[in-house]
């Protein structure tokens, strides 16, 4: 996941959980509990298909990320989750 880099910040491996996509894996296992069934990239052991069959992750389903996008009544137009 996050790898650091020569100037102390933070890097994300490409095709790897967005840091707005952590939530749902964190909470995998009590969404699962109450009947609901998330991708298996969210599963808490999950491990990326593509590093396995040696695709590309942008061809694969498990290396898209599902990015969202939150618009709030009162507030201004619309706020990303990125």
């Amino acid at each position: 996941m996050p790898n650091a880099t020569a100037n102390g910040h933070a890097t994300r491996e490409p095709g790897t959980l967005f840091d707005s996509e952590l939530w749902w894996r964190d909470h995998y296992q009590v969404l699962e509990n109450r009947g609901y069934r998330l991708r298996s990239r969210y599963r808490p052991d999950w491990a990326p298909s593509w590093k396995k069959s040696g695709k590309d992750f942008y061809t694969v389903e498990d290396g898209q990320p599902t990015l969202v996008s939150i618009c709030l009544p009162d507030a201004p137009p619309c706020l990303n989750s990125l």
